[in-house]
């Protein structure tokens, strides 16, 4: 009951604070919300990963996957803690599974992450995500508002160093690292 009305109180507020997207004054943003709706309007979205959040009972799937699609992520890794250890899963037909710390042998093209379990976050190794992932390549998070402790945990990602870009859609959030900018952080209102 207390998580259902923490989160529709923070929706609203999410819904009156959140840009339009014609005022934003990043050019890479802009054009990452611009291309994403052309896709929706185009129905070209990346169905097989459409399809995987949608098992995952990821909100907005199919948001989510025209987002990745206009950044020309088709190489997308589910990332998990087991035990102690952070795993990276392959979304797709070739499924592959990769421990963070073996990554260098295996060195796999990683155009995205996406993390279900916002309450992972401030376990992540941020460290070794900054330098899997080039400047278009995002962190997804799902539903990083979706209790009190999840809602801290998105904070507390988006204010450290390694993040650039943080944008906040409420039902799931990106993080840039390395990108040549200055620390911005956007709330957005999805479509």
């Amino acid at each position: 009951m207390l998580n259902s009305l923490f989160n529709s109180y923070n929706r609203l507020c999410h819904f009156i604070l959140a840009k339009p997207i014609d005022i934003l004054h990043s050019p890479f943003v802009f054009k990452l919300y611009q291309d994403a709706v052309a896709i929706k309007r185009n129905n070209a979205t990346n169905k097989q990963l459409s399809e995987h959040l949608f098992q995952l009972n990821c909100k907005h799937a199919t948001a989510i996957s025209q987002l990745l699609t206009a950044l020309n992520a088709v190489q997308i890794f589910e990332m998990k803690q087991v035990q102690e250890t952070w795993v990276l899963i392959k979304i797709g037909h070739t499924a592959t599974t990769h421990a963070l710390e073996d990554l260098d042998q295996h060195n796999p093209q990683i155009d995205a992450i996406y993390l279900a379990e916002a309450a992972l976050l401030n376990k992540l190794p941020l460290a070794s995500l900054k330098s899997l992932l080039n400047s278009h390549c995002p962190l997804l998070v799902s539903n990083p508002h979706a209790h009190a402790n999840a809602n801290k945990q998105w904070v507390e990602l988006y204010e450290k160093n390694e993040v650039q870009i943080a944008v906040d859609f409420f039902d799931f959030g990106l993080c840039f690292f390395n990108r040549k900018q200055a620390k911005e952080y956007f709330k957005l209102r999805l479509w």
